[in-house]
């Protein structure tokens, strides 16, 4: 017996370096966006194909662009989607691909600026408006649901509307819950029956927080997630599970952390950097997300994402989750 075992080591030492380096490679951080100010806010394609980005490519913060490329060739330049507006963001795409929804920022009857929600068709290259009116208080996100629903925040109150058109429906009005609570960014769950959002409101001792909390679009109860000081963000990676940043007091950098919605549980995943507006693709089992080495939240730089960029991680390799 004593001949085989030094073969047996032999082949169980390389089966673990093996192993091992399948690990590094499917856990490490791959960037794929360079640009020369900031890139933020991905949004990957539900058929894994593309990646759409936010991005400044000039100084103000109102030049805020829309940007995609392939998932298979980032060395691919990236094309602008949508052009000729001072901002567009909070983009998300429609179950089938085709499509996007987002808000662009519009010149009101008044003569004022205001948000409104548009569609973009990738394959025909026009676009529409959904939403009309002044004073709407429409915020800076969208999410598109697997049941083609297009969710976004209009003052204190979670809403959503068709793609083709037709009036507004409030599903979550956050004032009849918590008045204090005002949603920033929002993400449905795979199976369109609930809503992730980051609320932000003051705490005690008139302290900033921001935490994360579920809508159940049916029932429209709301359900309080975490107690952070700066929780923002939320994806899905299951319909239990939500990938978000948590920074533990205010102005500290934020972790890319994981929470389990049954549970309560949360794990921090990676505290080396500042990880910021996480996205998942189920498709592909990637994760992407804004990050940067530090952020400046004194008020000293306008934009305190300076320097980020988009990168990837394959979280599909057991070590990551």
């Amino acid at each position: 017996m004593r001949k085989y075992l030094i073969p047996t080591a032999i082949v169980g030492g390389v089966l673990l370096f093996v192993l091992l380096s399948f690990q590094f490679y499917w856990c490490r951080l791959t960037e794929v966006t360079n640009g020369p100010i900031l890139e933020f806010a991905p949004s990957p394609s539900p058929d894994g194909r593309w990646l759409a980005f936010a991005a400044l490519s000039a100084a103000p913060v109102e030049s805020n662009e829309l940007w995609v490329q392939s998932t298979s060739l980032f060395t691919q330049v990236p094309r602008r989607l949508v052009s000729g507006s001072s901002y567009d963001g909070g983009v998300s795409w429609s179950p089938n691909s085709n499509q996007i929804s987002y808000i662009e920022r519009v010149k009101s009857t008044l003569g004022t600026t205001e948000n409104q929600v548009f569609l973009f068709n990738l394959e025909s290259g026009q676009k529409s408006q959904l939403t009309f009116g002044h004073g709407l208080g429409i915020g800076d996100v969208t999410s598109w649901s697997v049941k083609n629903e297009i969710a976004f925040l209009m003052g204190n109150s979670i809403c959503t509307i068709s793609p083709n058109g037709g009036g507004i429906h409030i599903v979550g009005n956050l004032d009849a819950h918590n008045p204090r609570i005002t949603p920033d960014t929002l993400a449905w769950s795979p199976n369109g029956e609930r809503i992730a959002f980051s609320g932000h409101a003051i705490g005690e001792g008139d302290e900033e927080e921001t935490s994360l909390w579920i809508l159940d679009v049916k029932s429209g109860g709301v359900l309080h997630l975490t107690s952070g000081k700066w929780d923002k963000w939320p994806t899905w990676t299951s319909n239990e599970t939500i990938i978000f940043s948590e920074a533990k007091f205010v102005g500290k950098p934020w972790s890319l952390s994981r929470l389990n919605t049954q549970t309560g549980k949360i794990e921090q995943l990676k505290t080396d950097a500042v990880y910021a507006t996480p996205a998942y693709s189920a498709k592909n089992g990637d994760l992407y997300v804004a990050r940067g080495k530090q952020f400046d939240v004194s008020g000293n730089d306008f934009n305190i994402f300076r320097g980020f960029h988009i990168f990837r991680i394959h979280t599909r390799w057991v070590s990551f989750w």
